[in-house]
């Protein structure tokens, strides 16, 4: 199995205890994948700047290099303000 496909595994264990443990059980059907995703992300960080930095990969990995950029530089913005670790590249 590819390192894609065992990921996709994981994840969808991850969004399914998202979905069951973090939402109301009427909005639980209507959670997106993105939406739990995005709070599986924000949990594992511990609502740190982290959480841009990870963003960034995914953008490079995925070749979206200008985008990447753009977070790169967004990262370092909040950084300054919110966080004591920093953004290295």
């Amino acid at each position: 199995m590819t390192t894609e496909g065992k990921v996709a595994i994981l994840m969808n264990e991850i969004v399914e205890l998202v979905r069951r443990e973090c939402f109301r059980p009427e909005y639980e059907a209507k959670a997106t994948e993105e939406e739990c995703v995005g709070i599986a992300v924000s949990k594992y960080f511990a609502w740190d700047t982290r959480i841009f930095l990870a963003f960034y990969e995914a953008l490079e990995d995925a070749n979206f290099h200008t985008a990447a950029e753009e977070v790169r530089t967004l990262a370092e913005r909040v950084n300054e303000q919110y966080s004591k670790s920093y953004f290295k590249k």
